[in-house]
């Protein structure tokens, strides 16, 4: 794209133009290409060229805000909107989803750009971590059980299971031990380390 005409150019093609120098000498002088000088001479309107007529109206259209950031903002507005009402939770798939609902057409790729250009963020659901087991080797513990969990004598057959208690600040594992014969909880046990 080329450069914009500064002033210094503007007064030079108004000088030029009031010496009747044609738009093609005029631009080989600048070293312009010439549409771009009748471009330039063609903005005066009826009447002489004026170099500060064109730089203020060349100024008050850099000024001028453009439709797509009028619309931006507009839509940031709803965004914001949209984010308060769910409590500050959603994320940009809702928001896009809530807005389309209101009728508005939007772009999810468009609304999360947005979010992440105001600051607005929705609430990640946390991974639950992982249990690795205590073995290094990655292979199963021998099945002693074979699978038969028909109700029995107490104390023949124990199951146990650790858990994961997502309480927002940590993860607290909750082991737990059962008697299967009798279906009773033998033991029990939280904690917050690994």
């Amino acid at each position: 794209m080329a450069r914009r005409l500064c002033f210094e150019e503007r007064v030079r093609i108004e000088e030029m133009a009031r010496a009747e120098c044609s738009a093609a000498e005029t631009a080989r002088r600048l070293g312009r290409h010439p549409t771009t000088v009748q471009r330039e001479l063609g903005r005066g309107g009826p009447g002489a060229y004026c170099a500060e007529a064109a730089q203020a109206g060349a100024d008050a259209r850099g000024r001028r805000p453009k439709v797509a950031k009028l619309a931006d903002a507009d839509l940031v507005g709803a965004i914001r909107a949209v984010h308060a009402d769910s409590g500050g939770t959603h994320r940009s798939p809702r928001v896009t989803a809530q807005l389309r609902r209101q009728g508005r057409r939007v772009n999810r790729k468009r609304v999360e750009q947005l979010m992440r250009q105001n600051g607005i963020y929705g609430i990640h659901k946390r991974r639950k971590p992982r249990f690795k087991g205590s073995g290094s080797s990655g292979t199963a513990p021998e099945d002693l059980v074979r699978w038969r969990f028909r109700p029995g004598p107490p104390d023949r057959v124990w199951a146990g299971d650790i858990t994961y208690i997502p309480t927002g600040q940590s993860w607290p594992r909750l082991a737990v031990v059962l008697d299967v014969g009798p279906r009773r909880l033998v033991g029990c046990s939280m904690a917050d380390h690994a």
